[in-house]
């Protein structure tokens, strides 16, 4: 698939009219109405905006009944076609992505709740409490995946669609490729969790393998959503990566020293 020619519909509005009828974008029926009797998919589905990613956190988690199977087969067979297919508006048959990582990031809490561990770091139960290896202020963060995730997702956003500028997505269809992106990240910190629990004193590999894993991934993802080589997937994802990991970095940091000048200002801090 050449540059430019990703089935994005970026020039027109995601459904066909049919005289007074609509065509669903998702299963081609001609209908009349706001939604598709056969398949449930809404009428007039146009560009992702900010206002939806606010819809799909809003709305998505206390209505996500459908499609989370079916989401996350997809992302772990042929992922491309997943973010493709819902930024191009058939969105009827997949979990909403926000609304999905949430509810991921929910049950990573509640492995980590029960196993002691979570990725990045492990915390040991002794008879004296819970003793914790030694942690920077990049792993704290990491023991909140939610708000490690809800951080990376707009500059994750930002610099995949400044690498791939060009293709015709705006900022908010990337942050959308983003968050499914993000929710393959997720099941595997589940999964990998479970395993660091499960065989003892594999911590450190299971870590790079993970981290190896949800970069293969990602690569896979960005190769199938804009039809690029591996090799330019790969360097892209790596680029992407970094950039964000420095801008994550430098932002806590900066958060970090602000916040103290702001405690010792205030006296709170002596």
């Amino acid at each position: 698939m050449s540059r430019n020619k990703v089935d994005n519909g970026v020039a027109v509005d995601r459904f066909r009219a049919c005289g007074s009828r609509s065509v669903c974008v998702n299963c081609s029926y001609a209908f009349e109405g706001s939604y598709c009797p056969r398949c449930g998919q809404q009428a007039g589905v146009r560009r992702l905006t900010f206002k939806a990613v606010v819809d799909n956190l809003a709305y998505g988690i206390t209505n996500l009944d459908r499609g989370v199977l079916y989401t996350l087969k997809g992302l772990f067979t042929n992922p491309g076609f997943v973010i493709r297919d819902y930024i191009a508006g058939r969105r009827v048959m997949y979990a909403k992505p926000f609304a999905l990582l949430v509810l991921l990031c929910g049950i990573y809490a509640l492995v980590t709740a029960f196993t002691n561990i979570w990725y990045g770091g492990i915390c040991i139960a002794s008879d004296n409490g819970a003793l914790e290896v030694p942690m920077t202020l990049l792993e704290k963060v990491g023991k909140n995946m939610l708000v490690m995730m809800l951080l990376q997702l707009p500059f994750f956003a930002l610099f995949t669609r400044w690498m791939f500028r060009g293709w015709g997505y705006n900022y908010t269809e990337m942050l959308f490729a983003s968050a499914f992106i993000s929710c393959q990240q997720a099941v595997i910190y589940v999964l990998f969790a479970a395993l660091m629990f499960w065989i003892p004193g594999s911590v450190p590999y299971l870590n790079v393998i993970s981290s190896f894993s949800m970069m293969v991934l990602m690569a896979w993802s960005l190769k199938g959503l804009f039809g690029v080589s591996w090799w330019s997937a790969s360097v892209k994802t790596l680029v992407i990566n970094i950039l964000s990991i420095i801008v994550v970095a430098v932002a806590l940091l900066l958060a970090v020293f602000l916040g103290t000048v702001i405690a010792l200002n205030f006296g709170i801090l002596t």
